[in-house]
């Protein structure tokens, strides 16, 4: 199939980098001979209202397009099973990137999309779905985003806590983290949070965050009716 649907400038969650293909049909697929797009079950229908546009945009195109939560973190796993019966198009994380390759479930880009690669995002994006010169991938997110975690008895009752939202106020900068510690020491049994310090590692935050994941923290992202991230939400426990 001659057609692609890109998917462009799709707000993804901050969690991990993904990649998107659009080099593989589902020929394959003895069931389904459309397109099939595989990603998460929470982006399903901002990514078909991206194939209503496109289809707006390309009325040649008539292909029939589906939906499958396939993608992502279960990208490789399913895709391993049968590489032709899988997707046409899918998110993955990058770090997988090498394993579906070596099975035969993606093919290298060509110069046009390699070069709307580049000129559309930021070069670690592009690197994400890079093997040695060659790209395979349509960057989804640019980056693991941050993670910063604390002690919430070291800011409970100084000026930066909001004890409304149960959480440091918005917009916090270190000097005010480091100010609110030194209030903290002053008060009655909180001595030791005097001089203290404020520490964020960078990192990647996928990994970090795992630990909390694991132990029954969840991560959820909202986006608008353009697919635009409007916020997100975590919640770890331990």
């Amino acid at each position: 199939m001659k057609n692609k649907i890109k998917l462009m400038a799709l707000a993804s969650a901050g969690i991990i980098a993904l990649s998107l293909t659009a080099s593989l049909t589902s020929c394959g697929d003895s069931t389904f001979k459309g397109v099939m797009i595989w990603g998460p079950a929470e982006h399903e229908e901002l990514y078909l209202n991206a194939v209503e546009q496109f289809k707006k945009d390309n009325p040649t195109f008539t292909a029939d397009v589906k939906y499958g939560s396939n993608g992502d973190a279960g990208a490789y796993g399913n895709l391993s099973v049968d590489p032709q019966s899988g997707g046409s198009i899918f998110t993955f994380p990058n770090d997988q990137l090498v394993n579906i390759k070596r099975i035969g479930a993606i093919a290298k880009l060509g110069s046009e999309d390699t070069a709307w690669i580049k000129a559309n995002h930021v070069n670690s994006a592009c690197e994400a779905g890079k093997i040695g010169d060659n790209y395979y991938a349509y960057p989804v997110s640019a980056d693991n985003g941050f993670v910063f975690v604390y002690n919430k008895d070291a800011f409970v009752g100084t000026d930066i806590w909001d004890s409304d939202a149960d959480n440091l106020k918005e917009g916090y900068t270190f000097r005010d983290l480091y100010a609110a510690l030194d209030q903290r020491g002053t008060q009655s049994g909180h001595e030791k949070w005097a001089d203290g310090l404020a520490i964020w590692p960078s990192g990647s935050a996928w990994y970090e965050s795992g630990c909390f994941f694991a132990a029954g923290g969840d991560y959820s992202v909202k986006y608008n009716e353009k697919g635009e991230q409007e916020g997100a939400t975590c919640n770890f426990w331990i």
